[in-house]
Parts: structure tokens; C-alpha cells; sequence
């Protein structure tokens, strides 16, 4: 299973982190469309974001985590930041809805 934190700040209209934590088990690693469609969003999204060069944002990868942390979001930066964070939230939950057994997302307000 693929477990999703998303960490927001109340009155924030974008995340500043999301976790991505595991494997998906849906089918064979190169077949497992659920891991291709979650991979495809987060990739999509951080390119996005990554391209908001006057806010900080920082990504790690490793096998089995992922994370993106928006540390640092600048006034011309921000509707475009809630944009693409809205667009990637939207496209997680979608498949989370679709694969529950494979898919857990938590949200952690603060």
C-alpha cells in the first residue's frame, strides 16, 4: 500500500509537505497501474511546482519515499502554488477512491 501524508497549516491554501511512503502491490512492479497513475501526478506536480523559482521548494526521492516541502512561497508564486498543489491533491484522492485497498491518504492539520 501507497501511504500519502499531506501536512497543512490552517488558513493555508496549499500543503507544505506530502510524504509519499511504500509500494503499491496492485500488480508487478512495470504493470501496476495504480503506482504508474500516483507516480504520474507527483512527478507532473513537482516538475510544476519546482518551476516556482522564487518560492523554496525541495524534493527527496529514494525507492520507498518521496517528499515534497514547500518551505518558502513568494506573493507571485502563490496562485500558482494552490494551483498545482490543488491539481495533484484532487488526482490523489481520485485514486484513492478507486483503490482503497491500495491507496491511504491521511491529512495532518495543523
Amino acid at each position: 500500500m501507497i501511504r500519502i501524508e499531506i501536512a497543512r497549516k490552517n488558513g493555508y491554501s496549499y500543503f507544505y509537505s506530502l510524504r509519499f511512503f511504500g509500494h503499491c502491490g496492485f500488480a508487478k512492479k512495470g504493470n501496476d497501474i495504480v503506482c504508474a497513475g500516483v507516480s504520474a501526478l507527483v512527478q507532473t506536480a513537482g516538475v510544476l511546482l519546482n518551476a516556482c523559482h522564487e518560492s523554496k521548494i525541495k524534493q527527496t526521492d529514494s525507492e520507498n519515499y518521496f517528499e515534497i516541502k514547500i518551505e518558502k512561497v513568494t506573493n507571485n508564486d502563490k496562485n500558482k502554488i494552490t494551483d498545482y498543489c490543488d491539481f495533484l491533491l484532487t488526482g490523489l484522492f481520485l485514486v484513492e477512491k478507486q483503490y482503497p485497498d491500495y491507496v491511504k491518504i491521511i491529512i495532518l492539520e495543523e
